[in-house]
């Protein structure tokens, strides 16, 4: 076996050898257009895997052919990791109700206007709502808790959090249509 290998080494080989072709077909694979908003962030991280394969590969990876298939394997499971990751991440944000109660004016605000609107509106909800519901939304909304700390805190299920999320919605968006 050769001597120790380190990541500079396979960043120097993936850019001297001209290998960069295979994080290149794994964006294609992965349908990631070079115009999307994360390509030159997940090239980057393509080449962090290309370099790491370089350095855990059993054999010398300049001398055999089955290396180019174990790199493109790397960088496909770290790319492949990451898109999973943020699409997690993007559909659990979606769904918090901090963004349901986004389109409540700021009680903060100077406008005495925005602040009766949101003082009026608050009181609508929680007065069709349970005292589980309330606490809930005084959760989100005043301390600006995320789902799953909800439900550490109140130590229930994430999927109760979501029940609790939905019924509030259906009462919220009752409210908004009475307006």
């Amino acid at each position: 076996m050769d001597k120790k290998r380190n990541l500079t080494e396979g960043l120097n080989y993936l850019i001297k050898e001209e290998q960069e072709g295979i994080i290149y077909g794994v964006l294609k694979r992965l349908n990631v257009n070079n115009w999307s908003a994360e390509f030159d962030d997940l090239v980057q991280e393509g080449r962090l895997a290309f370099a790491k394969a370089f350095v855990s590969y059993p054999d010398n990876p300049r001398e055999n052919q089955k290396f180019s298939c174990y790199a493109y394997q790397a960088v496909y499971w770290r790319i492949l990791d990451l898109l999973r990751k943020s699409q997690v991440i993007n559909s659990h944000n979606e769904g918090e109700v901090n963004d349901l109660l986004v389109e409540i004016p700021n009680p903060e605000s100077n406008y005495l206007f925005e602040k009766t609107a949101t003082i009026d509106l608050i009181e609508r909800l929680m007065e069709c709502c349970t005292e589980r519901e309330r606490r809930f939304i005084r959760l989100c909304y005043e301390e600006n808790l995320t789902g799953g700390e909800i439900a550490k805190k109140e130590k229930i299920s994430r999927q109760t959090v979501y029940q609790i999320r939905r019924k509030i919605e259906g009462k919220f968006q009752k409210i908004r249509q009475k307006r």
